[in-house]
C-alpha cells in the first residue's frame, strides 16, 4: 500500500505529531503523553505502516507492554484496525513474557527444561562472584568490591 492512502485510510484522525510518530521508522521514537491521549493508537497504526507501507516482515516486530491487559488490548486494537489475518505474525508480549520466552529458548538451547534451569541464587557469596565477573568482562579489568556492591543494588 503507498503511504498516501495509508495515511488517508487508517491516519486520517491523528494530528501532524502523531502521524510523524506514525511514519517514523528510523532511529527511536518517543511517544510522551497523558493516558487517553492516542498513545496506542499511534502505536498500532505505526505497526500497521512498518507493516503494509515499508514493507518489514511482522516475524521481525516484537511488541512489548508492561502488563498483559496491555498486550491484549494492544493486539485487539491492531486486530480491529487491519484484521486479524495481518495479527497472526505480530508477537505482543509483556517484558516478563520475552524474558520467558528467552529463558525457555536458552533451556533448549543446552538440552535442558525451563523448568531446570529457573532457580533463584540465593548465596550472597554466588551473586558476588557472578556480577564481579561479568563486570570483569565489561571493564577488561578487576572490578573493586565498591563496583560490585554498586551493581547488585542497581
Amino acid at each position: 500500500m503507498d503511504k498516501d492512502n495509508f495515511l488517508k485510510k487508517y491516519a486520517d484522525h491523528l494530528n501532524e505529531e502523531q502521524k510523524q510518530a506514525v511514519q517514523t521508522i528510523a532511529g527511536p521514537v518517543l511517544l510522551l503523553a497523558v493516558p487517553g491521549s492516542g498513545k496506542t493508537t499511534v502505536l498500532v497504526t505505526r505497526l500497521g505502516y512498518m507493516i503494509l507501507c515499508e514493507n518489514i516482515n511482522p516475524q521481525n516486530i516484537l511488541v512489548l507492554t508492561y502488563t498483559v491487559a496491555a498486550t491484549r488490548d494492544m493486539g485487539d486494537r491492531f486486530s480491529h484496525v487491519f484484521g486479524e489475518e495481518a495479527r497472526k505474525n505480530l508477537e505482543f508480549r509483556t517484558i516478563n513474557g520475552i524474558c520467558s520466552k528467552i529463558i525457555s529458548q536458552y533451556a533448549y538451547m543446552i538440552g535442558k527444561t525451563p523448568d531446570s534451569i529457573y532457580q533463584l541464587i540465593t548465596d550472597e557469596k554466588v551473586t558476588t562472584k557472578i556480577v564481579g565477573d561479568i563486570l570483569k568482562d565489561f571493564m577488561e579489568d578487576f572490578p573493586t568490591e565498591s563496583q560490585i556492591k554498586a551493581t547488585k543494588t542497581l
